[in-house]
């Protein structure tokens, strides 16, 4: 937070790069690409989206009276 007070994709900085590459050397080898998204509902259509491309599975089970965000799938 010393370096960065606001963290978005419409302001990219050198900070996002640093971060995005220490976050994959903590991850499970395998694990090396990094996504940022704007919000939490437009992570889960994009967390949405990929599961269905990896998988080939479309059927989705989330919680009742859950908030998901708008985004449509």
């Amino acid at each position: 937070m010393d370096k960065v007070s606001h963290i978005s994709t419409i302001y990219m900085n050198d900070q996002h790069t640093l971060y995005a590459k220490e976050l994959v050397e903590r991850m499970p080898e395998g694990i090396d690409v990094v996504y940022f998204a704007s919000s939490g509902s437009e992570a889960n259509l994009m967390g949405t989206h990929f599961a269905r491309i990896h998988t080939g599975n479309y059927n989705i089970v989330t919680l009742k009276n859950g908030y998901h965000g708008h985004g449509g799938s």
